[in-house]
This record gives C-alpha cells, sequence and structure tokens, in this order.
C-alpha cells in the first residue's frame, strides 16, 4: 500500500499558469475559435472584420491581467464585439479593423 502511495505521488505535476502566446494561440488556432466565430457573424450581417494581431495581443493580455484566462478571453471579445456589430451595423458600415486603440474605446463605452 505505501509503495501505490509514493507510485502516485510521482505522477503528480505541476500546472503552469497560461502564457500571453498560450492564449493567443487559443485565440487564433484552435477549432472553433472565437474569433473565427465572430467573423462569420459580422460577414452575415454584411461586415468586414479585420482584428490587427496587437489587438489579439493586448485581448490575452487583459485575460493575464484579470486572472481570468482562457474563460475570460471570450467574455472580453463578446463584450466588445457585440457592442462593434451593433454600431458598425446600424451605420450601415461594411468594414471595420479592431485596432487596440478602438478595443480601449469600445471598452470604455460598456
Amino acid at each position: 500500500m505505501e509503495e501505490l502511495f509514493n507510485e502516485q505521488e510521482t505522477k503528480q505535476g505541476k500546472i503552469e499558469p497560461l502564457t500571453k502566446q498560450d492564449l493567443i494561440k487559443i485565440l487564433t488556432e484552435s477549432q472553433n475559435n472565437v474569433i473565427t466565430q465572430y467573423k462569420q457573424v459580422f460577414t452575415e450581417a454584411g461586415i468586414n472584420l479585420n482584428i490587427l494581431d496587437e489587438t489579439i495581443e493586448y485581448v490575452a493580455e487583459q485575460a493575464i491581467k484579470n486572472n481570468t484566462g482562457v474563460r475570460g478571453l471570450k467574455s472580453i471579445l463578446s463584450s466588445i464585439l457585440n457592442k462593434i456589430l451593433f454600431e458598425t451595423s446600424s451605420k450601415g458600415q461594411k468594414d471595420f479593423t479592431l485596432s487596440p486603440k478602438e478595443f480601449s474605446l469600445f471598452s470604455n463605452t460598456i
């Protein structure tokens, strides 16, 4: 019994927090990622959405800063992109580029 306990003890691993690069990969490379989903929603509304790489980095940094990790990525983006979708579609805008500056402006209006 003591051997089994010692064996299980050595199999435990240490969980490392996700890095900014990890979060960026989740946002951009994972299957059905939130960015691809929102680009599709915008396309269906007749709007071409472009999200700059710097903005994706900014979102990842916010998730780390707020200690929300992966779960926070979607809520951070959703809160902004829903507002942008409403604003752009009501103005008849056909293209929108989300920069860190635009992201900050929209996040201050929520």
